[in-house]
């Protein structure tokens, strides 16, 4: 925020922190040892990927413009594709 008003790039980093916090936990349902419900892991996943996608579009857009955008970009891309991975072992 700049000067109390949004920037273009706001939406971008509150995206990033969203899909922080679905990372973390969705890491936490996985890797629990007691007790694994597999609903919700699978659910948590399907979160992660969607997040994974949408902060892979919003880098997307500025990857010609920012460096760090398209190496963001990309690596989300790789991380959803994981998540598609997981999901179909998890079946």
């Amino acid at each position: 925020m700049r000067h109390g008003r949004p920037s273009r790039t706001d939406g971008l980093a509150a995206g990033r922190r969203d899909g922080l916090r679905v990372f973390t936990a969705t890491r936490k349902i996985l890797s629990r040892h007691v007790a694994y419900a597999a609903g919700i892991a699978r659910a948590a996943v399907q979160a992660c990927r969607t997040a994974f996608r949408a902060c892979a579009g919003e880098c997307g857009e500025h990857a010609s413009l920012q460096r760090h955008c398209e190496v963001c970009a990309k690596a989300c891309r790789r991380c959803e594709r994981a998540c598609t991975e997981l999901l179909t072992s998890l079946g």
